[in-house]
């Protein structure tokens, strides 16, 4: 797990002598957000992983900063539900970790990134890797792609002409891809690259079996941590004051990195989150 040193962390204190101070006893956070171990999950009761215990930092230091006692709340919903919540006309609503689009750029306030994200197409048939395809020859072909609905993947296909029953299928959530991945359904599924054997081997399925293909370079771009647009503007200036002084420091990152390293190498998540 990676942690803030006491130097960073005092630093961050440090950084709001020049942001305005709030007023912010009497606000209540809620944090949403979809299950993808070991960015984020949840352990009985209790939210866990590298993306929550970043924001739960954020939030003990901006109380420890303003005095105040600002209290949040994970709720992990479903990714299209959650992107509903997130759209909503209430503030203090927190969503992570989403893709930044054009599509999506007025939808929130953009606080700061706060996950890598290199997404690749995988597949079970190593024949197809063979034929070094395009998504311009995957989209002529007669092969199938599965996308989570809703996601900047699915944006990502229709901006390239894909049509939804032919070229793509969906699907509501990330281990329904895998299963219909392993069941033949689909030729490709999309998954973020250092993740995907954790997450194929937590479906009680084979990573041995599993392809890495192209590379969708387009859409391999950080993910980010967003407040809902009736939010005050500043607690977004601190959250986003902090979040990118934490992706500023050099050892913060360098823990990133080989915490990254340990997820690619890992056979299963469970191993280290029982």
């Amino acid at each position: 797990m990676v942690k803030l040193s006491k130097a960073l962390f005092l630093l961050l204190i440090l950084n709001f002598y020049h942001i305005e101070t709030l007023k912010a006893d009497d606000i209540k956070i809620q944090a949403i957000t979809s299950s993808f171990p070991p960015l984020q999950m949840q352990k009985g009761d209790q939210s866990e992983g590298f993306t929550v215990n970043t924001i739960k930092t954020l939030v003990d230091v901006v109380n420890i900063a303003n005095n105040s006692s600002i209290k949040i709340e994970f709720k992990f919903l479903p990714w299209k539900r959650a992107l509903k919540v997130a759209n909503s006309n209430s503030p203090n609503i927190l969503f992570f970790a989403i893709s930044r689009s054009p599509q999506r750029e007025n939808k929130y306030q953009w606080i700061a990134p706060i996950s890598q994200y290199d997404i690749h197409l995988f597949t079970l048939d190593k024949k197809l890797l063979e034929q070094q395809p395009t998504m311009k020859a995957i989209r002529e072909s007669e092969q199938i792609v599965g996308v989570q609905s809703g996601s900047s993947t699915e944006e990502y296909l229709l901006s390239l002409n894909f049509i939804k029953g032919s070229d793509y299928l969906t699907y509501t959530d990330y281990r329904e891809g895998i299963r219909m991945l392993y069941r033949k359904r689909l030729d490709y599924i999309p998954m973020t690259s250092f993740l995907a054997r954790g997450n194929v081997c937590n479906e009680n399925l084979n990573p041995e079996k599993l392809f890495k293909g192209i590379r969708l370079n387009e859409i391999s771009n950080p993910l980010w941590a967003v407040f809902s647009k009736k939010t005050s503007k500043k607690l977004v200036q601190q959250f986003s004051t902090l979040l990118n002084q934490i992706n500023r420091d050099i050892d913060y990152q360098a823990g990133v990195n080989k915490e990254i390293k340990i997820w690619t190498d890992m056979v299963c998540f469970d191993e280290v989150n029982s």
